[in-house]
Parts: structure tokens; sequence; C-alpha cells
């Protein structure tokens, strides 16, 4: 799910991006089980949904129905919905996404929060208060909150809450390899773009395009030689590492 602001004027340009991405992405079957019976739901609800890659994509870009199944399930299939909520600053926007992600939306997993540079300096007070209000086990900033579970180090599981008769999204958390007691979520910060994009939106780092983005080219390659080097570090492997990670 999706959660964006109704009057801001990227919106539109936001989905028509995500719109081309998915027009250039090969088929791929959801390995999920059951996920071709929620995908199935998905269409019935919404008949006139978008559909991409023959069919295995779905896209609902405006969701208002409370009771709509992309509200009131977790898919954990290739469907997107696309939820718009008023407010017309950046504090107000996210008071009231904060409270829909926590109230309404099934599950406590992971979340991630976008959000640019400038705005975050700018709302600073804000961004914190909705970091800290969030009900989820991992929780992204400018990444993807499975990063959490990837690290194989940072506590990773639903926040807490749930009991064994409303399981939710799970009871405790996994990993953690530093023992750390009394967790109540894991927030992971990335910076906004890649090199060398984050030039442009003032927050310029070295960290190359993410090998689990499905617009990085070299994706495979760079997780072989990363898992290759892992298994048997040594400073002979890096330099194949790093050329196939910059050219994703």
């Amino acid at each position: 799910m999706l959660v964006l602001p109704e009057k801001w004027d990227g919106t539109e340009r936001l989905l028509d991006e995500i719109r081309r991405v998915l027009r250039t992405l090969p088929p791929r079957t959801d390995y999920y089980p059951g996920a071709d019976h929620r995908l199935a739901a998905v269409r019935a609800a919404h008949p006139a949904a978008e559909t991409y890659g023959d069919g295995c994509r779905l896209l609902v870009p405006d969701v208002t129905d409370p009771d709509d199944v992309l509200i009131t399930t977790e898919v954990f299939g290739s469907a997107l919905g696309v939820v718009r909520l008023p407010g017309t600053t950046t504090a107000a926007f996210l008071h009231r996404a904060v409270d829909f992600a926590n109230d309404v939306l099934p599950g406590s997993l992971g979340a991630t929060l976008i959000v640019h540079p400038r705005t975050a300096r700018a709302e600073r007070t804000a961004l914190k208060s909705a970091v800290s209000a969030l009900r989820y086990g991992t929780l992204g900033v400018n990444c993807w909150s499975a990063v959490g579970f990837l690290l194989g180090y940072t506590p990773w599981g639903a926040h807490p809450g749930n009991t064994r008769h409303a399981i939710g999204s799970g009871i405790g958390f996994v990993h953690n390899a530093f023992m750390i007691e009394d967790v109540e979520k894991t927030v992971l910060r990335a910076p906004f773009a890649p090199a060398p994009r984050g030039l442009v939106t003032t927050e310029p780092s070295l960290s190359v395009r993410p090998p689990y983005f499905v617009t990085n080219r070299t994706a495979l390659t760079t997780v072989e030689r990363l898992v290759r080097f892992t298994a048997d570090p040594h400073v002979r492997k890096l330099p194949a590492l790093l050329a196939s990670a910059l050219r994703g």
C-alpha cells in the first residue's frame, strides 16, 4: 500500500513513473503461497485495475473504500494500492498517514518512509514524531524495511503487542545479534538517492543503487559476488564486486 498526500503536486508524476517502471519489467510469478488467490480477489474487487507484465502486476491508483480488500488484507503479491490522504502541510499529512498505517492497515512488520533531504531538514520535528509513532517492527527511512532482515543482526519482527489469539504479524524478534532486550522497533536510514544523483538532492553519498531495486541492471551478478566474498572474504574479490555494484 502506497500512502500519498492528495494535494501534493508530485503525486501524479510519481504514479506515472511507477507505471513506466512496471511497463518495463518482465512477467514474474509470485512465489508466496496463495498469492494467486489474493490477486484474484483484488481483480474481482477492481475490474478496472491497471495491469502490467501480462496481468501479473496490478495497480489501483485511488483506493477510497475503507473495506477495500487492499486495505483489509495483506495481499503479499504484486498488487499496489494507492491511498491519498488530506493534509496541507507536511506535519498534517504525516500525522494522518501514521494514524492510517497504525490503525487501519493490517500488519506491523515493516514500513518505509520516503522523505526528501530538504523536507527532512525543514520538518525535523514532524519527521521525528512520525518515526517514533509508527508501530512497525522495522521502519526504513528512504530504504526498504526488509534491509533489516537482510542485515542479519538487527532485530526483525512485528511491533510488540500481538498475542497468540491475535497473532497479527507475529510475536517476538529474530536475529538481534547484540541481544538487545525489550526491543520495540528497528529504524534504518539510507540516502534519498544513490550516487551520483545524491548531489542533486543536496545529500551526497557513496551509496550505489541497491541490488534489490528492480531497475538494477547487475543485481544478480552483484549478489553472487557478494555471497562469494561473504563466504570467503579476500581483498582480491573486491574489485569485481565493486565494479558490478557501480554498474547497477
